[in-house]
């Protein structure tokens, strides 16, 4: 029997700028960040994001990221650098990975998305799928 899990929604390697903040739990304002930090992710999926380089983010913030303590408020600047309206959403951590060179990780899933964030998110990701022959 084939052990392999299989995702609900596909991840694509994808990289493009990001600001964030953490905020706390009951933050629930999307219209900015208050307090932007910037980076970049290198895959997305309709669900969730991978960032990297957060060096702001240290042991102490992930824990209470992790244990939902806090959350992450994300501006995604899907139309590149530019982009003058960025999608504003919010996030959990759900997993970290530290390297050997010492730069962590982060897999963040998206939450209280609205339905036209998920519309733009699935056609966004859908639109870079690689069609296999």
């Amino acid at each position: 029997m084939n052990s392999v899990t299989r995702r609900d929604f596909p991840r694509i390697p994808y990289e493009m700028k990001i600001a964030y903040e953490t905020v706390k739990w009951n933050a629930d304002h999307r219209d900015r960040l208050e307090k932007p930090l910037f980076s970049h992710s290198y895959n997305l999926s309709v669900s969730g994001i991978g960032l990297h380089d957060l060096p702001e983010i240290d042991k102490h913030t992930r824990n209470k990221l992790i244990c939902g303590k806090e959350k992450i408020r994300l501006a995604l600047y899907l139309e590149g650098e530019d982009d003058p309206d960025p999608v504003i959403v919010f996030a959990r951590l759900v997993w970290t990975d530290e390297q050997e060179t010492g730069a962590v990780r982060c897999g963040f899933t998206f939450i209280d998305i609205t339905a036209e964030q998920y519309a733009l998110f699935e056609s966004f990701v859908n639109g870079r799928i690689p069609v296999q022959a």
